[in-house]
Order: structure tokens, then C-alpha cells, then sequence
């Protein structure tokens, strides 16, 4: 089997592109197995990640405020909105792109047959997808299912690689928090604030809840104000220049 999966990822978009057309609009209308998204909105998500590339991603996630499914639905409602004719017109343009959001290739195949098959099976579309593909992309799930976009693998899900484990060794876009106190606050107070907090951060109730939503806290190290504001004054630099080269202004 060829190592590249984006010969069977474009012959898989032309066949579904050969299914849709002649759809009606009832048709278009028809809930996917995507929950929440209708027939003509798994397409236009189709086309959205198609013209994607891991730029772009990076930009249009942070303007989401760091939100995948307002990132989707944002795209989704940009490529929907001339209507089915025109998304179906779009998908075969894009055929054969070879852009994505960053990630291994096989997520994209992975994405190509699933997506698929929410469309076609709502419209009772018979299709043979190549097995030994099938194959492939379900082994991919199976050993990695998502990407940590922090350095760090997730304690709680130790088989999920990071995405510099998946090959893109510049994605680090993590949520996080920070305590802070208004200004001029006496050091004594924030210094029981500190103290506090690594006390708070070692506490097996806490770390357990941590675990539960998937979380970590901070180290003990990093726990300070002077390591809050280090990380602060380097989260400005990377964003001012990701902003500054994708040209976003102020809007």
C-alpha cells in the first residue's frame, strides 16, 4: 500500500461529489449522523478543511477564543452559505487539495471515509470504501483518537500523543489560568495568596478533580508571580506574531 494517504482521500471526495449531485433541497436538509449538522453542513465542513492549512487553523482558532465548535460553525456557516449547489461546486474544486489543519495525513482519510458515510447514510447511498484504507484509518484511531496541543502528554490519557509527538513539533496552545490581585496589593498579602495556593494545588481532593476534567496543575515552580509573569510576557510575544504575520487587524 502506497504511504501517502491522499490519493484514496481525492478518489473518495470525487465519488461522494459523482453521490450528491442531483440532491434536493428536502434532501440537503436531512440530519447527518454528525449531531446537530445537516447533510449540506458535514459538506461545507468537508470543504472547510480542505482549504484549511495549519496557518490559517492556528489564526482562526484563536479567533474563536480557542473554541472548536464555534471554530466549526464558524467555518461551516462561510462555506454553506450560498446554498448546497454552490458547497457541492466548492467540494469538487477542492478535490484535490492536499491542505489541512495541522495533523497527521491519515486524520484527513480518517475524516474523508467517516464524514462520508454521515452523509451518505441519511440519504440511503450504498458505497464500497476501499478496506485496506478503512483499515488504516481506524488502526490510526484506535492507537491516538486526538492530539494534546501542549508539550505534555495528559496524565488521564497517556495514548494520546501531543502534536509535536504527530508531527507538528510548533503546536502549543494550551488553556490555562491565572490568579491574580489588584495592583499595588501589599507583598505580605500576595505572598499568603502564594502560599496559599501551592498549598491548594498539592491537595489530593483537587488534583483527583484535575484529573477528572483532564487537567494539570501548574508546578510548584510555576506557581509564583514572577513565573506568571514570565509566561505572560512570552504568551504576548508568540501571539503578537502570529497575529502580525497572518495580517489580522483590528476589527
Amino acid at each position: 500500500m502506497a504511504d501517502s494517504p491522499w490519493p484514496t482521500i481525492h478518489q473518495e471526495r470525487g465519488a461522494l461529489a459523482n453521490d450528491l449531485a442531483g440532491l434536493t433541497e428536502e434532501q440537503w436538509r436531512l440530519p447527518s449522523l454528525c449531531p446537530g449538522w445537516t447533510v449540506h453542513q458535514v459538506l461545507a465542513h468537508q470543504v472547510a478543511t480542505a482549504k484549511m492549512t495549519p496557518g490559517k487553523f492556528f489564526v482562526k482558532f484563536a479567533a474563536s477564543g480557542f473554541n472548536f465548535t464555534k471554530f466549526s460553525n464558524m467555518a461551516i456557516a462561510a462555506e454553506s452559505a450560498g446554498g448546497p449547489v454552490v458547497t457541492l461546486a466548492a467540494f469538487r474544486e477542492v478535490q484535490l487539495s492536499t491542505k489541512a489543519p495541522p495533523g497527521p495525513g491519515d486524520t484527513w482519510l480518517g475524516e474523508t471515509l467517516v464524514h462520508s458515510e454521515d452523509i451518505r447514510r441519511p440519504l440511503g447511498i450504498a458505497h464500497s470504501y476501499p478496506l485496506a484504507w478503512v483499515a488504516r484509518a481506524t488502526e490510526f484511531y484506535v492507537k491516538s483518537n486526538a492530539l494534546i496541543g501542549g508539550k505534555k502528554r495528559v496524565a488521564t490519557l497517556p495514548n494520546l500523543p501531543t502534536a509535536a509527538e504527530a508531527g507538528v513539533p510548533k503546536f502549543d496552545v494550551t488553556t490555562w489560568y491565572g490568579l491574580y490581585a489588584p495592583k499595588n496589593t501589599p507583598k505580605p498579602i500576595v505572598d499568603a495568596l502564594v502560599d496559599a495556593l501551592q498549598k491548594a494545588l498539592k491537595d489530593p481532593p483537587l488534583v483527583n478533580r484535575f484529573a477528572e476534567l483532564s487537567m494539570a496543575p501548574v508546578e510548584e515552580e510555576r506557581a509564583t508571580p514572577a513565573a506568571l509573569e514570565s509566561f505572560l510576557k512570552s504568551e504576548i510575544v508568540k501571539w503578537d506574531k502570529i497575529i502580525k504575520d497572518a495580517g489580522i487587524t483590528p476589527q
